[in-house]
């Protein structure tokens, strides 16, 4: 074998390696396409969780505030009724 015939099989070795790498490379861009478009997906699906989040939020205080003010309401009205039944019962001497 001569130098020129050993020269020639390394290249071709070399080639073959060198189509082995540009198939890998291939794959690994479109890994990292699919990456970014999963990103894409996640971040728009993060927006919309965040928006909706932020809606039910804006709700739930809303509740509360009309919880608290019936409360208070509730409350007002059975402090009337303690006072009128305590009322009543000093003045028909009934024991409460």
């Amino acid at each position: 074998m001569t130098v020129a015939h050993l020269n020639e099989r390394m290249d071709a070795r070399f080639k073959a390696v060198d189509k082995r790498f540009e198939a890998v490379d291939k794959r690994f861009e479109a890994v990292d396409q699919g990456f970014d478009q999963l990103t894409v997906r996640m971040d728009a699906g993060f927006r919309s969780m965040h928006d909706k989040l932020d809606k039910l939020s804006a709700v739930l205080e809303s509740l509360d505030k009309k919880s608290d003010h019936h409360f208070k309401i509730l409350n007002e009205h059975d402090e009337r009724l303690s006072d009128l039944e305590s009322w009543r019962r000093t003045t028909r001497n009934i024991a409460g």
